[in-house]
C-alpha cells in the first residue's frame, strides 16, 4: 500500500517525479523477497507491481503481468486498489 501511494503520487502529471516512483517500486521488490512465492498475497503484490511499473517500463511490466496472470494483458487492468490484509494473516504468510 505504501508503494501504491508513492507511485500514484509520483505519476501525477503535476509532480513528474519518476525517480520517486521507481524508488518505491524497488523498495516493494525488496520487500517481496521476504514472502513465499507460492502464496496468493505474493501473486497479488507482483501483479500490482507490474501494473504500477507499466507507465514507466511497459514491455517489462507486460511480461511480468502475463507470467503471473495466465497471459492476461497488463494494459487491460485498472490502476490497483490498496490490498486489505490483516496483520496476523500477513505475519503467517512470511
Amino acid at each position: 500500500n505504501e508503494a501504491l501511494s508513492a507511485v500514484s503520487h509520483a505519476l501525477d502529471p503535476a509532480q513528474h517525479t519518476f525517480n520517486t516512483a521507481i524508488a518505491a517500486l524497488m523498495k516493494l521488490t525488496n520487500q517481496l523477497e521476504e514472502f513465499k512465492p507460492s502464496n496468493q498475497l505474493y501473486r497479488q503484490a507482483v501483479s500490482m507491481l507490474a501494473i504500477m511499473l507499466y507507465p514507466m517500463a511497459p514491455l517489462v511490466a507486460a511480461e511480468l503481468y502475463a507470467r503471473f496472470n495466465g497471459g492476461k494483458l497488463v494494459w487491460d487492468q485498472p490502476w490497483p486498489e490498496p490490498l486489505r490484509v490483516e496483520t496476523t494473516k500477513l505475519a503467517r504468510l512470511t
